[in-house]
C-alpha cells in the first residue's frame, strides 16, 4: 500500500495541479528569490536555503486539490509524503546545498563575497507545481559564475527551490 502512495504523491506532485494559471511572472518575486538565494550563501546557511523550498503544507495543499487521485486514502498519503518530506527531501536539500557550497570552494569562490548579476527563469509560467529552470549569475573575484536549480517552482506569486542545485 505504501508503494502505491508513494506512486500516486509523486504522480500529483509531477503532473496535477488544480485549475492551474498560466500569466507572467511577478518580475518582483523573481528579484526577491535571487537576493534571497544569494544571502543563504554568503551566509553558507542551508537551513537558510531549506526555508526557500515548497513547505509541507504546499504539497499537502496540492495532495488535497486532487483528491480525486487519492479517493479515501488522502490523510494516509499525506502522513507519508510528510514523513518523507522531513526524513528525505529536507536532507536532501540541505546535502545538495552543501555540495554547491564545497565545489565552489573548490574553484576558489569566496562566498561571503560574491555579488549579484543577474537572474533567468521562464517570464510564463503555470502556478503549481510545474517546474522550470531558475538561475542566478553572481561575482566572485571578478569571475562570473552561473548557479541553476532545476526544478524551481512558481507557487501563489512566490519562487520555491529545490534540492536540484547546482554550479554550472
Amino acid at each position: 500500500m505504501k508503494t502505491l502512495l508513494i506512486t500516486l504523491i509523486t504522480m500529483t506532485l509531477a503532473s496535477f495541479t488544480n485549475n492551474p494559471t498560466r500569466g507572467p511572472v511577478n518580475a518582483k518575486a523573481s528579484q526577491e528569490m535571487a537576493t534571497q538565494l544569494i544571502k543563504a550563501i554568503q551566509t553558507n546557511s542551508a537551513n537558510t536555503y531549506v526555508q526557500l523550498i515548497p513547505s509541507l503544507d504546499d504539497f499537502k495543499k496540492v495532495m488535497a486539490e486532487n483528491k480525486a487521485v487519492y479517493g479515501d486514502n488522502l490523510e494516509e498519503a499525506q502522513q507519508a509524503f510528510a514523513h518523507d518530506y522531513t526524513t528525505s527531501l529536507v536532507p536532501a536539500t540541505k546535502k545538495s546545498f552543501q555540495e554547491l557550497m564545497a565545489d565552489g570552494r573548490r574553484r576558489g569562490i569566496d562566498w561571503k563575497n560574491i555579488s549579484l548579476i543577474s537572474w533567468e527563469t521562464s517570464d510564463v509560467i503555470e502556478d503549481g507545481f510545474n517546474s522550470v529552470v531558475f538561475a542566478i549569475s553572481f561575482e566572485s573575484k571578478n569571475k562570473i559564475y552561473r548557479i541553476e536549480i532545476e526544478k524551481a517552482f512558481y507557487l501563489q506569486g512566490h519562487w520555491k527551490v529545490s534540492q536540484f542545485i547546482r554550479l554550472v
